[in-house]
């Protein structure tokens, strides 16, 4: 079977994956363009979709994120759904505040349970849901490394 030729205009490359060769595919992800169905129209169509919804249910994308908080790349600028979702229903972000996820869901997008914070108000809820776990003693990640063993 013959290999495909990059669907670009002058290039001779062997295609990688969606009729792009590796170079044109990785140019266009980049970009904010990503080769074939675009995944950034879903997210926006997605993120509207959080806005008008009338529940109370956590609203979590169907699609994939490499982090817990889901993102995505927009004309170049990588940005995550919840900080979207939050400024398109309560306004841009104030100076000194960041994101609170009331429900403790961090991929949820529901504007009922995303509200600006202070950075306290935060680390309260992160211990509030169950997210902090005990540091002290052996628990701690510098306990093994004899930071604190009863030798030193």
């Amino acid at each position: 079977m013959a290999r495909q030729i990059c669907s670009v205009e002058n290039c001779t490359s062997f295609v990688k994956g969606r009729g792009f060769c590796n170079k044109h595919y990785f140019r266009e992800f980049r970009a904010g363009r990503q080769p074939g169905p675009n995944r950034t129209e879903r997210v926006l169509s997605f993120i509207e979709s959080c806005i008008v919804a009338n529940t109370d249910k956590c609203l979590d994308p169907p699609f994939k994120s490499r982090s817990d908080y889901p993102s995505f790349v927009h004309h170049g600028v990588f940005k995550k759904l919840g900080w979207v979702v939050l400024e398109r229903t309560e306004g841009s972000r104030p100076s000194g505040l960041e994101m609170r996820h009331l429900c403790g869901n961090r991929r949820c997008c529901n504007p009922r349970h995303l509200t600006w914070g202070t950075h306290l108000e935060n680390m309260q809820d992160w211990k509030d849901h169950g997210c902090a776990g005990d540091r002290t003693g052996v628990n701690n990640p510098n306990y093994r490394h004899g930071r604190y063993s009863k030798e030193s």
